[in-house]
Order: C-alpha cells, then sequence, then structure tokens
C-alpha cells in the first residue's frame, strides 16, 4: 500500500507544473495560427513587425515553456519547482560525491527560486494584462477577423484564469523579494522590447511594450502624457504605473491568501469549541 502511495505522489507533485505547460504549449499554438493569418490573410504575404509577439501580454507564452524546461531539469534530479529539496531522498556517499550532492542542490534551489519569480511574473503581470486589454480591447478587435477578434478574448482570459491559478495553487513567490525579483524580470523584458523596438525601426513600426521611442504612446491617457512631459519621460512613467499596477494586484491577491487562511483557522477553531 504504502509502495503504490509512493509511486503516485510524484505525479500529483507534477500536475500543476504539467497544466502551465499545457497552457504554454497552447498559447504558442494560437500565436503560430494568429502570425500565419496575419501574414497570408490579413496582409497578403507580407509581415507587419507591429504584430512581432513580443508585448506584454506575450511573455506567458515564453515563460510557461521555460518553466516547464527548469521543471523536466528538477525532475532529473528528483524534485519540482516550488517543491522543497527534502521532498527528493537521495542516498549520499563521502568525499566527491558529497561535494557533487551539494552542488546539485544548490543548482536545483535557483531553479525553484526563479520557478517561482516566473510564476510570479504570470500571475501579477499576466493577470494585470489580461484585465487592461480586456478593459481597453480596441487593440485585438478586428470587425472584418472574427477568429482574430475571438483569438484576443480568448488570449487575455487565459491570462487572468493561468494567473489566478497559480496563485490558488502557491506556485508563486509572494514574498516582498520575489515581487521585487519579478520587477527587475519585467524591467529586463522592457528593455528587450526597446531593443527590439530600434532594431527593426527600418522594417516599420514597431511598438513592443508600447514604449516605442518614436512616437506617442498609442495606449490611451498615457498618449496625452508623452503630449505633456515628451515621450522619453512618458516611457518612464508608463513602465512605473505598470509596476504599480502589478503591485495593486500582488498586495491584493497576498491580502486575499491572508484572509482566506484567516477565515480557514476561525472555521477550524469554531468546531473545536
Amino acid at each position: 500500500m504504502d509502495i503504490r502511495h509512493e509511486k503516485r505522489k510524484p505525479d500529483i507533485l507534477k500536475f500543476p507544473h504539467d497544466l502551465i505547460k499545457g497552457v504554454g504549449l497552447l498559447l504558442l499554438l494560437l500565436e503560430v495560427l494568429k502570425q500565419l493569418y496575419l501574414y497570408f490573410i490579413v496582409f497578403d504575404g507580407h509581415y507587419n513587425v507591429w504584430y512581432l509577439p513580443f508585448q506584454l501580454c506575450s511573455m506567458p507564452m515564453y515563460m510557461c515553456l521555460i518553466y516547464a524546461a527548469l521543471l523536466k531539469a528538477e525532475l532529473k534530479r528528483g524534485g519540482a519547482p516550488g517543491e522543497e529539496a527534502g521532498l527528493a531522498l537521495v542516498k549520499i556517499g563521502r568525499g566527491d560525491k558529497v561535494h557533487k550532492e551539494a552542488g546539485t542542490r544548490s543548482k536545483a534551489s535557483k531553479a525553484r527560486d526563479l520557478g517561482r519569480v516566473l510564476a510570479l511574473f504570470m500571475q501579477n503581470f499576466g493577470i494585470l494584462g489580461g484585465v487592461a486589454a480586456l478593459i481597453v480591447h480596441e487593440g485585438f478587435t478586428w470587425p472584418q477577423h472574427l477568429l482574430l477578434t475571438a483569438h484576443g478574448y480568448v488570449w487575455h482570459i487565459l491570462l487572468i484564469a493561468l494567473g489566478l491559478y497559480i496563485w490558488r495553487m502557491g506556485l508563486s513567490d509572494m514574498s516582498l523579494r520575489g515581487y521585487l525579483k519579478s520587477l527587475a524580470l519585467f524591467l529586463f523584458c522592457a528593455a528587450l522590447a526597446e531593443l527590439i523596438n530600434i532594431s527593426l525601426r527600418g522594417y516599420g513600426d514597431c511598438d513592443m511594450f508600447y514604449i516605442s521611442p518614436y512616437h506617442l504612446s498609442s495606449q490611451p491617457v498615457f498618449r496625452d502624457i508623452d503630449a505633456i512631459v515628451g515621450r522619453p519621460l512618458g516611457i518612464v512613467i508608463y513602465l512605473l504605473c505598470v509596476m504599480a499596477g502589478a503591485g495593486l494586484i500582488h498586495s491584493l491577491l497576498f491580502w486575499l491568501k491572508g484572509s482566506g487562511s484567516n477565515l480557514s483557522g476561525s472555521s477550524k477553531t469554531f468546531k473545536t469549541n
């Protein structure tokens, strides 16, 4: 009986991570189909760099797949991102074997930390991007191409569902340190986006993360801010607002989790009494 339980345990532990991998593959498939539709049907065999898949709402697609790669590496070591090292029972010898095992556990710890930060990014920025896009949906609404419109709605609803799932399963690093790491990851992605905008300038209007330095913001409100303060400062304000929005979502989810724990504890106390 115990042996059977031990055999099932890894599958139970893997399930949330497999689901994230599945969402990543689904997003990848949706993006490939979108790019093909744009290339062959909308733009008649020409590629429009405006639709390069490197917007904020595109990031979960890449991060789900990176997360899955981390999981695969962790499973080879006997663990999974988010698990404690003690879940993997490994026999350790002496001498070089001890050092080798210590190095393996150090790499496993770094992989787990990175996995939890990626999960936090998908949670906070995914929910933020999904909600914002559904509110201001003109960017993916195509009256003449209903499939593209449907794609936009499905994509952003998936981002919100994924973020809530990650939060509900406790896969993200909800600590202040984890949040700051997710902000650093966001700024790194934004820097890459700006590099793409500059590099592809000669091929058309490329506006990844909506921070192209060559024109005012294409986003409502921020376009007016740019007109007042100038584009460089407007980009800084925009990025700060996005980080603040992610911070609000992080704080709300942190509070909800704490409230849920308190309510659960109160319920148990009531039943005991």
